[in-house]
């Protein structure tokens, strides 16, 4: 018997499969030394989508992808605090302004 979340990892697979070619022929940067860190389902939906989107993206952008298995909210909160201290080093980061005209 299938259960919903074979679908889901099925169609996830199935979608991204289709679109990687796209995506692939339409990027033209290279991202060398950088790594996107992705949430998935574990198991089967990992193996699939290393092999069908991660390896071609590395291989033609140099785009390195991780897969952490589970959608766990510390790694929700994670990605939003790097987000704010990329775009606002100077409130969140270790970076010091002594004043406004300095910014």
């Amino acid at each position: 018997m299938h259960t919903r979340r074979d679908l889901l990892v099925t169609a996830s697979a199935a979608g991204l499969a289709l679109a990687a070619p796209s995506i692939l022929r339409a990027s033209t940067k290279r991202f060398e030394g950088i790594t996107l860190n992705l949430n998935g389902f574990g198991g089967d939906f990992d193996r699939i989508m290393k092999e069908t989107v991660a390896d071609p993206l590395k291989a033609e952008t140099g785009l390195e992808v991780t897969y952490a298995p589970g959608g766990s909210s510390a790694a929700v909160a994670k990605t939003i605090a790097d987000k704010m201290i990329r775009r606002h080093p100077h409130v969140f980061g270790n970076d010091r302004v002594e004043s406004a005209e300095a910014q």
